[in-house]
């Protein structure tokens, strides 16, 4: 077993890292924010995909999965609202043009978050000024959160981009 911690800003940069380490001979076992736990297998044995859960619900996440089982591609593991597939062929999820709406989709939410937590942040740090310090640390989370939400927005911006330049070509 192998631990890794590497956070990689895109679920299409997740899929070149478990890829990368595939070829390396370490299969994808989970993940658990930027902590991956791999196992030891053959060099190149799977090619890795992830697949966006967000807004199905339990019967229809088993259905998806049923479904690829039946391409003979095998779920690995479901970590928030991502579920990561392999298969032992080269295949695809998502259509080209499939892909530049999924990440439009991933991304808005980010974009809302850093409008909001600045305001958040304000309100928290007048609240431990007037009423009391026990505020400090939910800004922190927030301003974490924030922080992470910017990073997100800035990578599914850039791999947006790159889809269209891509789609233009």
């Amino acid at each position: 077993m192998l631990i890794r911690f590497k956070y990689c800003g895109t679920h299409i940069k997740d899929e070149e890292y478990m890829n990368k380490m595939s070829s390396k001979g370490w299969n994808t076992k989970n993940l658990m924010e930027g902590f991956w736990i791999f196992e030891r297998g053959k060099d190149n044995e799977y090619t890795y995909r992830i697949y966006y859960f967000r807004g199905m619900n339990k019967k229809a996440i088993n259905n998806k999965i049923e479904e690829l089982k039946k391409e003979d591609i095998e779920f690995v593991y479901k970590y928030s609202f991502w579920g990561i597939f392999r298969a032992k062929k080269d295949f695809e999820l998502y259509k080209k043009e499939e892909q530049l709406e999924l990440c439009n989709k991933i991304r808005k939410p980010m974009i809302i978050a850093i409008v909001v937590c600045p305001l958040a942040i304000a309100i928290c740090i007048a609240l431990s000024i007037i009423i009391s310090g026990i505020f400090i640390p939910i800004t922190c989370l927030i301003a974490v959160y924030y922080l992470v939400c910017l990073y997100l927005t800035i990578e599914y911006t850039k791999l947006i981009n790159s889809i269209k330049r891509r789609k233009n070509n």
